[in-house]
C-alpha cells in the first residue's frame, strides 16, 4: 500500500519522473520529494484535490474556496487527475522551475524548502517560514505524514495561501 496520498505520486509523474515508476518505487526513489509535498500541503490546510492550493481555474474546478473574485482564486477539483494537472501546470510556470527541479532531483528537505520559500509562492506567509510544516521538519521537529491531506479529509497543517 502506498504511504502517501495518490496526488503526490501523480504530481511527481506529471512533473517528469521516469515512467513506469510504481508508487512503491517512488517511495524509494523520491522519499524527500514525497515528504516535502506532504508537509507543504499540510501547511496549506486541505483543499480537495488541490492540496497545494494553486490558484487559477483549471479543467474540473468545482468550487472556489479562497481568494474568490481576485486574479488568483483557489478552487477545489472534482478528481485527483484534474487537480494534479492544475498543480503541475502551475508549478511548471516560470516562477517555480527551481521547485520542480528540486523535487525531481529528490534534493534534501532543506533544499526543497529553500526552493519553495525563496519563490514568490506565499511570500512572507507563516512568519517567513512558509511552508511552516516543512520548515519545522528541516529544523528537526518531526512532523507526521498525512495520508488524507488534499483529499477532502481534514488537513493537519497550519494553513497558508498560494501565490501566483
Amino acid at each position: 500500500m502506498a504511504k502517501y496520498p495518490p496526488w503526490e505520486y501523480g504530481l511527481l509523474r506529471y512533473l517528469g519522473t521516469p515512467e513506469p515508476l510504481t508508487d512503491a518505487g517512488m517511495d524509494t526513489a523520491y522519499p524527500n520529494a514525497l515528504l516535502a509535498l506532504n508537509l507543504w500541503a499540510q501547511s496549506e490546510g486541505s483543499v480537495t484535490n488541490n492540496p497545494l492550493a494553486t490558484s487559477g481555474m483549471g479543467a474540473g474546478a468545482t468550487k472556489c474556496v479562497a481568494q474568490c473574485g481576485s486574479s488568483s482564486p483557489i478552487y477545489e477539483y472534482d478528481n485527483v487527475a484534474d487537480g494534479v494537472a492544475q498543480m503541475g501546470r502551475f508549478l511548471q510556470g516560470s516562477y517555480y522551475t527551481k521547485i520542480v527541479s528540486s523535487l525531481l532531483a529528490n534534493d534534501t528537505l532543506s533544499a526543497i524548502f529553500n526552493a519553495i520559500n525563496s519563490s514568490p509562492w506565499c511570500k512572507g506567509c507563516q512568519s517567513g517560514q512558509y511552508p511552516v510544516d516543512l520548515s519545522k521538519q528541516v529544523s528537526g521537529q518531526t512532523q507526521g505524514i498525512s495520508g488524507t491531506v488534499g483529499t477532502g479529509g481534514s488537513g493537519t497543517g497550519t494553513g497558508g495561501s498560494a501565490g501566483n
